[in-house]
């Protein structure tokens, strides 16, 4: 676990797995990929401000058990 000290306020603090929030989007979907975008962000306990920040977008390939319709 790091240890972060906040840019803004100078708290110093252990950064753990329940600190950091983690969220994905679908941006696309075809018929065997799709595009997805994850974020990580985590904020200083003092002053709530964001002190991690990241996100990428990758593609997943996918095989459908079934006929694809459209």
């Amino acid at each position: 676990m790091p240890k972060i000290k906040c840019a803004y306020c100078g708290n110093v603090f252990n950064l753990d797995l329940e600190d950091v929030d983690l969220d994905s989007e679908i941006e696309e979907i075809s018929k065997n990929q799709a595009s997805i975008t994850i974020t990580i962000t985590a904020r200083c306990p003092k002053c709530g401000r964001r002190v991690l920040y990241g996100s990428d977008t990758f593609s997943i390939s996918f095989r459908v058990s079934g006929d694809i319709l459209s």
